[in-house]
Protein backbone atom coordinates (compact mmCIF):
# COMPACT_ATOMS: atom_id res chain seq x y z
CA UNK A 1 0.00 0.00 0.00
CA UNK A 2 1.16 3.53 -1.13
CA UNK A 3 1.68 5.74 1.70
CA UNK A 4 -0.96 8.38 1.46
CA UNK A 5 0.75 11.27 3.62
CA UNK A 6 4.13 11.75 1.83
CA UNK A 7 2.33 11.45 -1.86
CA UNK A 8 0.08 14.01 -1.33
CA UNK A 9 2.49 16.34 0.92
CA UNK A 10 4.56 16.39 -2.16
CA UNK A 11 1.89 16.88 -4.47
CA UNK A 12 1.55 13.73 -6.16
CA UNK A 13 -1.23 11.76 -6.49
CA UNK A 14 -1.09 7.73 -5.25
CA UNK A 15 -2.46 4.63 -6.86
CA UNK A 16 -2.13 1.10 -7.45
CA UNK A 17 -2.55 -1.09 -10.16
CA UNK A 18 -3.46 -5.12 -10.24
CA UNK A 19 -1.61 -7.35 -12.81
CA UNK A 20 -3.82 -9.69 -14.63
CA UNK A 21 -0.87 -11.87 -14.68
CA UNK A 22 -2.62 -15.18 -13.21
CA UNK A 23 0.84 -16.14 -11.95
CA UNK A 24 1.44 -13.05 -10.47
CA UNK A 25 -2.00 -13.03 -8.36
CA UNK A 26 -1.71 -14.40 -4.78
CA UNK A 27 -2.01 -18.18 -4.41
CA UNK A 28 -4.80 -18.19 -2.26
CA UNK A 29 -7.09 -15.90 -4.64
CA UNK A 30 -5.60 -18.10 -8.21
CA UNK A 31 -8.31 -20.28 -9.40
CA UNK A 32 -10.74 -18.81 -7.35
CA UNK A 33 -12.37 -16.40 -9.79
CA UNK A 34 -12.11 -12.68 -10.80
CA UNK A 35 -14.58 -11.63 -7.30
CA UNK A 36 -11.34 -13.73 -5.29
CA UNK A 37 -8.74 -11.95 -7.17
CA UNK A 38 -10.01 -8.50 -6.85
CA UNK A 39 -10.41 -8.63 -3.15
CA UNK A 40 -6.93 -9.74 -2.70
CA UNK A 41 -6.05 -6.60 -4.61
CA UNK A 42 -8.04 -4.18 -2.25
CA UNK A 43 -6.70 -5.79 0.30
CA UNK A 44 -3.08 -5.26 -0.86
CA UNK A 45 -3.87 -2.42 -2.92
CA UNK A 46 -3.78 1.40 -2.68
CA UNK A 47 -6.75 2.16 0.15
CA UNK A 48 -8.72 3.88 -2.60
CA UNK A 49 -10.99 7.31 -1.42
CA UNK A 50 -12.71 9.81 -3.02
CA UNK A 51 -10.00 12.21 -1.73
CA UNK A 52 -8.57 14.23 -4.89
CA UNK A 53 -5.67 12.19 -5.16
CA UNK A 54 -5.86 8.60 -5.23
CA UNK A 55 -6.38 7.68 -8.81
CA UNK A 56 -8.90 4.53 -9.28
CA UNK A 57 -8.07 0.95 -8.95
CA UNK A 58 -6.29 -0.16 -12.39
CA UNK A 59 -6.27 -3.75 -14.01
CA UNK A 60 -3.58 -3.62 -16.33
CA UNK A 61 -4.63 -6.50 -18.78
CA UNK A 62 -2.06 -7.84 -21.17
CA UNK A 63 -0.94 -10.76 -22.88
CA UNK A 64 -0.14 -14.06 -20.80
CA UNK A 65 3.86 -13.93 -20.94
CA UNK A 66 4.17 -17.32 -19.13
CA UNK A 67 2.13 -19.50 -21.66
CA UNK A 68 2.65 -18.44 -25.58
CA UNK A 69 -0.36 -21.22 -26.91
CA UNK A 70 -3.23 -19.52 -24.05
CA UNK A 71 -2.12 -16.17 -24.52
CA UNK A 72 -5.32 -14.97 -23.18
CA UNK A 73 -5.28 -16.85 -20.24
CA UNK A 74 -7.56 -19.47 -22.05
CA UNK A 75 -10.37 -18.06 -22.35
CA UNK A 76 -12.96 -17.44 -24.78
CA UNK A 77 -13.37 -13.64 -25.73
CA UNK A 78 -17.05 -13.90 -24.27
CA UNK A 79 -15.03 -15.68 -20.74
CA UNK A 80 -12.60 -12.98 -20.31
CA UNK A 81 -14.84 -10.27 -20.73
CA UNK A 82 -17.08 -11.97 -18.24
CA UNK A 83 -13.87 -12.36 -16.01
CA UNK A 84 -13.06 -8.15 -16.24
CA UNK A 85 -16.68 -7.65 -15.64
CA UNK A 86 -16.91 -9.77 -12.47
CA UNK A 87 -13.19 -7.89 -11.20
CA UNK A 88 -14.42 -4.62 -11.72
CA UNK A 89 -17.96 -5.39 -10.38
CA UNK A 90 -16.47 -6.64 -7.18
CA UNK A 91 -13.47 -3.81 -7.03
CA UNK A 92 -16.77 -1.07 -7.07
CA UNK A 93 -18.48 -3.38 -4.24
CA UNK A 94 -15.57 -2.61 -2.22
CA UNK A 95 -14.43 0.51 -2.78
CA UNK A 96 -17.13 2.45 -4.24
CA UNK A 97 -14.98 3.22 -7.64
CA UNK A 98 -14.60 1.31 -11.27
CA UNK A 99 -11.40 0.37 -11.98
CA UNK A 100 -9.93 1.63 -14.80
CA UNK A 101 -8.68 -0.69 -17.68
CA UNK A 102 -4.87 -0.64 -18.93
CA UNK A 103 -4.53 -2.63 -22.11
CA UNK A 104 -3.89 -2.61 -25.57
CA UNK A 105 -5.81 -2.51 -28.69
CA UNK A 106 -4.40 -5.58 -29.88
CA UNK A 107 -4.78 -7.52 -26.64
CA UNK A 108 -9.02 -6.08 -26.24
CA UNK A 109 -9.45 -7.35 -29.73
CA UNK A 110 -7.73 -10.37 -29.36
CA UNK A 111 -9.23 -11.72 -26.31
CA UNK A 112 -12.34 -10.09 -25.81
CA UNK A 113 -13.39 -9.88 -29.47
CA UNK A 114 -13.36 -5.93 -29.01
CA UNK A 115 -15.81 -5.89 -26.20
CA UNK A 116 -17.65 -2.40 -25.89
CA UNK A 117 -20.01 -3.53 -22.84
CA UNK A 118 -17.30 -1.61 -20.45
CA UNK A 119 -17.40 1.83 -22.68
CA UNK A 120 -19.89 3.52 -20.17
CA UNK A 121 -18.41 2.64 -16.82
CA UNK A 122 -14.86 2.17 -16.92
CA UNK A 123 -11.75 4.43 -18.38
CA UNK A 124 -9.91 2.22 -20.80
Amino acid sequence: MLAEAPASAAGRLKGHDAPSHQKVVDRRARGRGAPAQAAHFVRNGGGWTADGWTLPPALDIEHNPYDRKRRCYGLSKAGRAGWIASFGDEIERLTGRRPVLCTTTRWWNTCTGGSSVFAAGHTL
